[in-house]
Parts: structure tokens; C-alpha cells; sequence
């Protein structure tokens, strides 16, 4: 038993990644049997299709589900061959993988004047990246580099804190929080502030 996706690459244990929204497309193919054996694909306990090829040619089953969503993330499929109902069918399991965008990205502190001089730690959070999402911060189109990102156990959530000094010269730029998949082709989403920056004087007399 092979199974072969639609560029006729083999796949063993996961088939896959995809992308949200791609069709799955497998072919299970049975060299060997007498009689020639039925090949059937099943969800789980579920029957997807039974369709077995005409006689003289291999035994083979297709697979086809479309628009693959993030219900679809681990589920297994396996392919599962039979000649007879005496011995155990031959049998395949696969999991599908997926890659997701990033649903969301927020800047988690309060949108808030600062204090020139003063440092300030702002963390950003994204979730429903597939890997974890790639977190940038940006100040009116310039990248911020000190950051430190964490990620959740499950890798679902990225939170990036940025450490910013503010000055008197930030006062109505934008502070951007964006987050990506860098594997897929998808534009980053984004949260900003516009900062506000209060200057304390001191007066001589």
C-alpha cells in the first residue's frame, strides 16, 4: 500500500501542511491480492468513499476534500484495503497538518499619554498562528528591535514585548504591533497607537 498526494509524493504518517481553505487530494494505491482487494478511506469510524478502480488496472482509491479548515487540523485518515473477511484489512493512517494566518494581533496595554525619559515594557499578543506568528514592532515605519517573544505551550499564542524609551520627539507617531505567518503569502495584521508624549519642564526662577 502507497498513498501519493496530487504531485505523487509519498506520504507516511502526515499529509500535508495545507493551507486554510486548500483541497486535499490523495490517491491510495494496493499492489498484490487475490481476489483483488477493495480500498476504502475512512474519517475516524466514518466511511469517506469506497470507489474502488475498474478491473486491470492497480486497486486504488481517491481522495478528494475540499476547502480544508481548522476543524480539519490533526484528523486522520486512513486508507484501509480488503480482499476477504477472515483475515484483518491492510491498512494506513495519516494525520493532516496545516499552516494557519494569524486571526488576531492586539496591543494589550492601555492606549495611554507617556512621559518622555521613562521606559515602558508594551506587550502585543497574537493567536491562531500556525506556526506562531512572526511579531513586529514598528514606530511610523521603522523597526523596533528590543523585543522579547514568548510563545504559548501549544503554540497558538505569540506575545512579543517591546521595551521603549519615550522621547519628546515621538509625540504623534505610530506605535505598530504587526504579526505574520511568514509561511504563507498573506498580509500581516495589525494593531497601533498613536503615542501621545507628556514633557516635564523644570522651571528656575
Amino acid at each position: 500500500m502507497v498513498i501519493v498526494d496530487d504531485m505523487g509524493d509519498e506520504k507516511i504518517n502526515f499529509a500535508g501542511p495545507y493551507e486554510e481553505g486548500a483541497d486535499l487530494n490523495l490517491r491510495c494505491q494496493v499492489t498484490g491480492g487475490n481476489p483483488r482487494p477493495k480500498v476504502a478511506w475512512y474519517r475516524g469510524s466514518e466511511l469517506l468513499t469506497n470507489y474502488t478502480t475498474p478491473e486491470g488496472l492497480a486497486a486504488e482509491s481517491i481522495l478528494l476534500l475540499n476547502n480544508l479548515g481548522r476543524s480539519d487540523l490533526r484528523s486522520e485518515l486512513t486508507c484501509s484495503a480488503t480482499n476477504n473477511n477472515r483475515t484483518l484489512p491492510l491498512s494506513a493512517t495519516l494525520q493532516i497538518d496545516m499552516i494557519f494566518k494569524p486571526l488576531d494581533v492586539r496591543i494589550l496595554a492601555e492606549s495611554q499619554a507617556l512621559s518622555a525619559g521613562r521606559r515602558y515594557d508594551i506587550p502585543c499578543r497574537s493567536s491562531g498562528s500556525r506556526p506562531p506568528a512572526k511579531v513586529t514592532w514598528l514606530k511610523n515605519g521603522q523597526r523596533l528591535e528590543k523585543t522579547k517573544d514568548t510563545s504559548s505551550n501549544d503554540g497558538n499564542t505569540t506575545t512579543s514585548t517591546l521595551s521603549f524609551i519615550a522621547t519628546k520627539d515621538d509625540d504623534g507617531k505610530n506605535l505598530t504591533c504587526q504579526a505574520e505567518n511568514t509561511a504563507l503569502s498573506s498580509k500581516p495584521i495589525f494593531d497601533y497607537w498613536t503615542l501621545h508624549i507628556h514633557c516635564e519642564y523644570n522651571m528656575q526662577y
